[in-house]
């Protein structure tokens, strides 16, 4: 699996110096684990340095990365980018409309 990720840093451009850390990352999962065993992203995220989202990714595509629990949080902050701006209002604030 870790060579498989190395192809894949190498197939998308991307410096493999400047990835050794997220090498490194799926080396000790993989040899903790084993290399078919569902890797949780919690776990991943803890662990993993810098580029952790290409390594993520990785696991995506692959699938054998079992996700984040969706958490009130997550769905508040979906929400939050999904409303209306003139909803994102705090009430009780004055708009520069209604100062002047």
């Amino acid at each position: 699996m870790v060579d498989d990720f190395t192809a894949y840093i190498r197939s998308r451009g991307w410096s493999t110096e400047a990835s050794c850390g997220t090498v490194r990352t799926l080396r000790v999962i993989t040899a903790h684990l084993g290399a078919t065993a569902p890797v949780h992203e919690a776990d991943v995220r803890a662990r993993a340095s810098l580029h952790r989202h290409r390594l993520l990714q990785y696991l995506r595509d692959r699938d054998p990365l079992v996700p984040l629990p969706r958490t009130t949080s997550t769905l508040v902050a979906r929400a939050r980018r999904t409303a209306p701006i003139t909803s994102r209002r705090r009430p009780g604030t004055i708009t520069t409309r209604e100062r002047t």
